[in-house]
């Protein structure tokens, strides 16, 4: 099901696309492990954030994000403690608005889906020591993704601008706001 979406929103895209770009984008993300209601929003940068940009027209395009996430949450005598590493890639049609002369952002709208592993879960005590652990889990998560991204014309040969991407999750696995610096090639 996953596989019949993904062509659906890509092979349209590709059919009249006029050129691929490609590049990278590190993230700084508030973080919020929903898997547990009992987790932490935590803050984290992501270097490795690959992006691939599909030209589709003069004001749309695809925008392809993946990541590798590697994030540790702090557990205490309420919130769940755990270790989350995996692989998430998000897909985003976007359509450019001209507000002005020298302003013209993008809006997009997407999904996401991550692969996720939870490790190393545990609650502690009012004193920090060890007080119940759970099982590891891993998850596979779905995302609805909405995306704002402002270019900047700061370098000659090569696009590139800021970024801004909240995904909602809906199965409960990972939930985050996302603001990044991307260059492409």
């Amino acid at each position: 099901m996953k596989g019949i979406i993904a062509a659906l929103i890509l092979i349209p895209s590709l059919a009249i696309a006029d050129t691929f770009e490609y590049g990278w984008m590190p993230v700084i993300g508030a973080y919020k492990s929903s898997l547990d209601t009992d987790t932490a929003v935590i803050t984290a940068a992501n270097a490795l954030s690959g992006l691939l940009i599909i030209n589709s027209g003069r004001n749309s395009r695809v925008w392809i994000q993946g990541q590798y996430h590697s994030l540790d949450f702090d557990g205490n005598e309420t919130e769940i403690g755990q270790e989350v590493t995996g692989l998430e890639i998000a897909t985003i049609y976007q359509s450019q608005y001209r507000l002005s002369r020298n302003f013209k952002p993008w809006l997009g709208i997407g999904a996401s889906f991550s692969a996720l592993e939870f490790k190393n879960r545990f609650l502690t005590d009012s004193q920090g020591f060890l007080a119940q652990t759970f099982d590891d889990q891993t998850k596979s998560g779905l995302a609805i993704d909405f995306n704002f991204t402002a270019n900047t014309d700061w370098f000659d040969k090569h696009d590139s601008g800021f970024a801004i991407r909240l995904s909602v999750p809906v199965n409960d696995v990972l939930a985050k706001v996302e603001a990044g610096f991307y260059i492409t090639f």
